[in-house]
């Protein structure tokens, strides 16, 4: 092809892997390969109708000793993938019923998302994300930006899936076991990360192929093993003793367990306390002004445990100030604790 003028070597920018083909007019354009696009388009592949008669003008290029040659037919199936990715109903509006599933993946040419969930069996984008990196981020490890992935994608989805249960999907295993025993800007990261509660879930590399095409082409702008996270901070043990020795906990905890009220004390919506994995929660109903409203457990922390959570709360850059936990007199108490804090920094 290069002797007979059909193609010239290139050297371009572009992620994806590229050659000439001359126009009508004599001038050259620049052909994406199709391997490179059928990655992107399979992933969606049963919401796309009739996708095997778009797909075959242009999987017949790959086949065994088939010369290339660009037509019109050829041409309306490129331009036919791009409208069917960016048109319904490839992409389904968020059911707030059920859990959000959340792919990334990141490179060194940046960061890539699909949120989704399941529908009828099947896991259906809900929206996709992407993004270069900025010139600091380029100097991160590989894992470094794998998390990084994660924290600008929960942030980039928060008004969709903030409260709701999410379950996040890498291909970068360490990402299983990265937020224990952490400083700096990981530590940072976590407490973003914390904010959303969300489980994560291993796929092996060939499974995330959309969140990776998104992460590799983001200037344009299967068998699953399940780990979740410790977050070591106040582990269950601790939280179960502290409210067992709490002298007003333990016996709400006694009476939820037992039904005894014998020297119970005075407990305002007495009713709205739950017990789960044996700990301490008063439901309650969260509102926002997008969402309908909703009804959360709140965990309940004893006095004893009050400094600890204070001090992961306030004395880090944490991402979300609103109300996750509730303890007695919590308003005067943090506004003692900042006061304090305020006095020893001078």
């Amino acid at each position: 092809m290069l002797e007979q003028g059909i193609i010239e070597n290139s050297v371009s920018n572009f992620n994806s892997p590229m050659f000439l083909v001359p126009k009508s007019s004599g001038e050259w354009r620049p052909v994406v390969d199709f391997r490179a696009l059928n990655k992107i388009t399979v992933p969606p592949r049963r919401f796309i109708k009739d996708y095997a008669s778009i797909a075959s003008p242009l999987t017949s290029l790959l086949k065994k000793d088939v010369p290339f040659q660009w037509s019109e037919t050829r041409q309306k199936s490129f331009c036919d993938f791009k409208h069917a990715l960016t048109s319904a109903p490839v992409l389904a509006y968020p059911d707030y019923s059920k859990p959000y599933i959340l792919n990334t993946d990141a490179s060194y040419s940046g960061l890539g998302a699909v949120l989704m969930q399941e529908h009828q069996g099947k896991n259906r984008p809900i929206a996709y994300a992407s993004r270069t990196l900025n010139k600091a981020e380029n100097n991160y490890a590989v894992t470094e930006i794998e998390a990084l992935a994660v924290v600008w994608t929960l942030k980039k989805f928060k008004y969709i899936i903030y409260g709701y249960p999410v379950e996040i999907h890498t291909d970068h295993k360490p990402l299983l076991h990265l937020f224990k025993d952490l400083s700096g800007r990981m530590a940072r990261w976590l407490l973003t990360v914390q904010d959303y509660m969300p489980t994560f879930t291993y796929i092996k590399g060939k499974a995330n192929v959309a969140a990776d095409a998104l992460s590799r082409n983001c200037a344009l702008t299967c068998a699953v093993s399940t780990e979740t996270p410790t977050f070591d901070t106040l582990t269950h043990t601790d939280i179960f003793k502290a409210q067992r020795d709490d002298p007003m906990w333990s016996k709400v905890i006694s009476y939820l367990e037992t039904g005894n009220d014998l020297d119970l004390p005075h407990v305002p919506s007495l009713s709205h306390y739950v017990l789960q994995d044996d700990i301490l929660y008063k439901a309650t109903t969260l509102t926002g002004k997008y969402e309908p409203s909703r009804l959360i457990h709140q965990l309940v922390i004893p006095q004893t445990l009050v400094p600890s959570v204070l001090k992961l709360t306030h004395d880090t850059s944490h991402a979300s100030r609103q109300r996750e936990n509730t303890f007695t007199g919590e308003t005067q108490i943090c506004l003692a604790y900042n006061e304090e804090r305020h006095k020893q920094s001078y």
